[in-house]
């Protein structure tokens, strides 16, 4: 978000990654054209983290309110959650969809009954 706020748009979204089912992807380059136009073409000005639940090493929300003019108290703001994924060890952030289940706030390691729960999460390994 801090990047998104000074205009670092382009470096971020080369680090974020997109969740397919269990398997882990790099941004497409039409996605983040499209998500540098939006942030782009208008700057955040300010923003705050809304909530947080980490549930399991797939299914995380990571939400926070931004806006484009004053500040998110003063102003009308906007949500944007992410999905922060851990593969082997570290951490991806992904952009939480609305196909994706939402995370389970209270204990982390139970997720709503109707919640797909994904494989183990792997890394693309596909050859370029």
């Amino acid at each position: 978000m801090d990047a998104l706020k000074s205009g670092n748009v382009n470096l971020e979204l080369d680090e974020l990654c997109v969740l397919d089912g269990n398997t882990l992807y790099k941004v497409s380059d039409e996605s983040k054209e499209f998500l540098a136009g939006r942030f782009n073409g208008k700057p955040i000005t300010d923003y705050a983290l809304s909530s947080y639940v980490f549930s399991t090493a797939g299914i995380n929300d990571l939400t926070y309110r931004y806006t484009y003019e004053g500040t998110v108290d003063s102003a009308p703001a906007f949500k944007m959650t992410f999905n922060p994924v851990k593969v082997g060890g570290n951490w991806y952030l992904t952009l939480k969809d609305g196909n994706m289940p939402m995370a389970v706030k209270g204990n982390p390691l139970t997720i709503h009954p109707k919640s797909d729960v994904p494989a183990p999460i792997v890394l693309n390994t596909q050859a370029k």
